[in-house]
């Protein structure tokens, strides 16, 4: 595990370091109690999709991609009624994804940004 260097902050954005952090809450999951680990990451990388406010993720590579997929679906998306083939388009689009993650910052304050889980990247693209 490598720190955060604040000095280095501006040169040191593409780099792949996480950390794990323990979830302080129980969650339910499939009728039993599951304790989940989240993941979280001080940098991020190109192809990373960033879910935050503001305009420091409009020109990010990644969002870039994920603006451009979302509109080649749109048509299809505001069509359909279905709300499985909706999900569908939001699981395509977080496949294409890939390697880039969706990242979440929980605080403006803070310098780490919270791995998305899977269900999570595709309600975000689902919406």
């Amino acid at each position: 595990m490598i720190p955060y260097d604040q000095r280095n902050a501006r040169n040191y954005t593409m780099g792949l370091i996480t950390e794990t952090k323990p979830n302080d809450s129980e969650r339910l999951s499939d009728g039993e109690n599951a304790n989940e680990e989240e993941t979280w990451t001080s940098t991020f990388t190109e192809y990373d999709v960033l879910a935050i406010r503001g305009v420091g993720q409009n020109k990010n590579p990644g969002n870039l991609l994920f603006r451009d997929l979302v509109s080649e679906r749109k048509l299809k998306y505001e069509t359909s009624i279905s709300v499985e083939y909706r999900r569908k388009l939001g699981e395509e689009i977080v496949e294409l994804i890939k390697p880039g993650r969706f990242l979440k910052k929980e605080d403006a304050s803070q310098r780490m940004f919270k791995i998305m889980d899977y269900q999570s990247a595709v309600t975000k693209a689902s919406k």
